[in-house]
């Protein structure tokens, strides 16, 4: 049996704060043991990706376990901001 291993967890939104929350809260409602990454690519106006980056701060902050349980990372991904080549 493999013991050290990493889920990652890919959410995409985009300007779609409802559906983040519903997102964000099923994967938080989990059962995590370790060794879990949730990368959140939000592509929302720069406003409801503030709201975005708001709702994951105030739930960790609420329960702090999860700093240690998930790796969380919340990137813009504005296309005014970011550059893609093929």
């Amino acid at each position: 049996m493999i013991s050290n291993f990493t889920i990652t967890i890919i959410t995409l939104t985009k300007n779609d704060n409802k559906g983040f929350s519903r997102t964000f809260l099923s994967v938080i409602n989990q059962r995590f043991y370790k060794n879990i990454e949730f990368l959140i690519l939000d592509g929302s106006a720069e406003e409801i990706y503030r709201e975005n980056k708001n709702i994951i701060q105030n739930y960790l902050l609420k329960d702090l376990k999860f700093k240690d349980l998930i790796f969380f990372n919340h990137i813009n991904m504005d296309q005014k901001k970011n550059y893609w080549y093929l």
